[in-house]
């Protein structure tokens, strides 16, 4: 677990209600934990990247980005650990608007 930045073994999530971003980030690093990934440090296992696709960028909505860029924003949130769903989905929201909604 030793490129695996927020989990860390617990048994509960020691961000929730404290760190929306980082909440998020361990429930997803746990999943990747779980699946016996091999991850790099801050960079997203392949556990990570289908969470990611399959729960928020393929979601209800048509996104507007393409899969490399939700990807890439992604990675981007998680190095900063923070957290939006429009950041991944929609081409036109900012990073300021993720870091606010993180911090929300």
């Amino acid at each position: 677990m030793k490129n695996y930045k927020y989990y860390d073994g617990e048994s509960k999530n020691p961000f929730e209600g404290k760190d929306i971003g980082k909440a998020f980030w361990w429930k997803v690093e746990s999943y990747a934990v779980e699946s016996k990934d091999k991850k790099e440090a801050e960079k997203l296992s392949q556990t990570m990247k289908s969470y990611i696709l399959e729960h928020h960028w393929e979601g209800d909505s048509v996104p507007d980005t393409t899969r490399e860029l939700a990807l890439q924003r992604a990675t981007e949130m998680y190095r900063m650990g923070i957290w939006s769903r429009g950041y991944v989905t929609t081409k036109s929201y900012k990073l300021e608007y993720a870091i606010d909604d993180s911090v929300s």
